[in-house]
């Protein structure tokens, strides 16, 4: 039960970074507002930002601190609406091209690329219908 005492407690613990990062974005991403701050979030936790606050992309999403080399699946996931702000050919991990083909696939035209795909686009459109 929440009480005034237990509201307080929680403030404190977001503003003095009690919890951690990767525990704050799973489980109280209805808090964002409260506890995000870029300078202190350990961004080796960017994937759980992008799995349970893709709501709040705008506010968390930064290129350069982004974990590409485990979070381009999740990214392409769960951010599909915001693709043409996260999507970079140069820093996707191409590891996770099916999530592209599964989650992405209104946006081929721009990721594409037939060097990293065996098959042709219009068979990834293809297998996309059927």
């Amino acid at each position: 039960m929440l009480t005034r005492t237990n509201l307080h407690r929680e403030d404190y613990a977001y503003t003095r970074n009690l919890y951690s990062s990767d525990f704050l974005a799973r489980y109280r991403s209805s808090d964002f507002d409260k506890w995000f701050n870029a300078a202190t979030f350990d961004w080796r936790y960017s994937t759980e930002l992008a799995q349970y606050c893709s709501d709040h992309f705008d506010k968390w999403f930064n290129s350069e601190k982004y974990n590409w080399g485990v979070g381009s699946g999740e990214i392409a996931r769960y951010c599909t609406k915001d693709f043409h702000k996260w999507f970079d050919p140069d820093k996707f991990e191409w590891y996770a091209r099916s999530s592209l083909v599964k989650y992405c696939m209104f946006y081929i035209s721009t990721w594409y690329d037939p060097a990293r795909f065996e098959e042709s686009y219009d068979q990834l459109l293809i297998e996309s219908v059927i």
